[in-house]
């Protein structure tokens, strides 16, 4: 949508316009982590797109609206001057979905989820929140089935990535030193926690503070 007025001064002869207009744009997106399982001995070209994924470990949606307004003036002062004034102003409309624990039923022990992947592999890695969530509160919740079903299908489970800052925790951990502040108190109660539930291993960007968390000594 666009339209412009023109109009003109007569005290001072100077010409102006007016002009006034608008967009609309629409965005979407989705991205989602999957494992398949692949034929080691006929391999596929990079740009065929396997089926039937053995998990989908997580996935993001994305769907964006804006509305973008502006209005403007234009003084012509001189035939070599112009003078400009306005405003731009941006609606946005923006939801997403970005669960960081596998999909309802993604990761099971049905015939498409654990027990097959173990054809195939010996250990299955999900994010952390996969193996505890976090509440709407961001504190941790009651443990999913994930670690006892992966054991049942023959499987070990690793878990990533525990951090140490603040802003990384769930909220039962955090200090008040600041989200982007290490807390090396919080995030050896956080990774004890983890353990609890039976995990066979962990990732973390600080593994000094993971052996502590293990039991072990640095």
């Amino acid at each position: 949508m666009h339209a412009s007025a023109a109009r003109s001064s007569a005290t001072r002869r100077t010409a102006c316009r007016f002009e006034f207009g608008g967009w609309f744009e629409h965005n979407r997106s989705q991205a989602y982590r999957r494992c398949y399982a692949l034929d080691a001995n006929n391999p596929s070209s990079p740009y065929e797109r396997p089926a039937n994924p053995l998990i989908t470990q997580y996935g993001s949606e994305i769907n964006n609206k804006v509305v973008q307004l502006h209005l403007q003036d234009a003084w012509k002062v001189q035939p070599e001057l112009t003078l400009l004034a306005g405003f731009k102003s941006s609606l946005p409309f923006a939801e997403g979905r970005f669960p960081v624990q596998p999909a309802k039923g993604a990761i099971s022990a049905g015939s498409l989820g654990l027990r097959d992947m173990a054809a195939c592999a010996d250990v299955v890695a999900p994010p952390t929140r996969g193996v505890i969530p976090l509440g709407k509160d961001e504190r941790l919740g009651a443990p999913t089935s994930l670690v006892d079903d992966a054991h049942k299908a023959g499987l070990l489970l690793h878990t990533w990535t525990f951090r140490p800052e603040n802003c990384y925790l769930a909220a039962d951990f955090r200090d008040g030193a600041g989200e982007n502040a290490r807390n090396r108190a919080g995030s050896i109660a956080e990774m004890k926690r983890y353990i609890e539930t039976g995990i066979d291993g962990f990732f973390s960007d600080d593994p000094g503070l993971g052996r502590l968390a293990a039991g072990g000594s640095v």
